[in-house]
């Protein structure tokens, strides 16, 4: 059983628009402009929408595995070590 309090955040965003923001612990919770089309594609990777606790956490491969359906960039272990991230905080109004 997952004991996990849920402290991460998956983020979509593009050009200035919030498409969908969640805890990939808890998938349910979402906001954003694109919540009716995302639960299908959800389940079919993977995330838990069940009442109670799934036997095994799979939120951080899970988000991954979303992340690369929507960008249609694979993520590999070597990605983050190859990779050159720029991020930004910007304040959305």
């Amino acid at each position: 059983m997952s004991t996990s309090t849920g402290v991460g955040a998956f983020l979509w965003a593009e050009d200035q628009v919030l498409w969908c923001c969640f805890d990939p612990l808890f998938p349910k919770d979402r906001w954003g402009t694109v919540l009716d089309e995302l639960p299908d594609i959800m389940r079919r990777i993977g995330f838990h929408f069940g009442e109670a606790a799934p036997e095994t956490d799979l939120s951080s491969p899970t988000a991954f595995a979303l992340a690369e359906h929507l960008t249609d960039i694979a993520s590999t272990p070597a990605s983050p070590r190859d990779s050159t991230l720029t991020c930004v905080t910007v304040q959305v109004r």
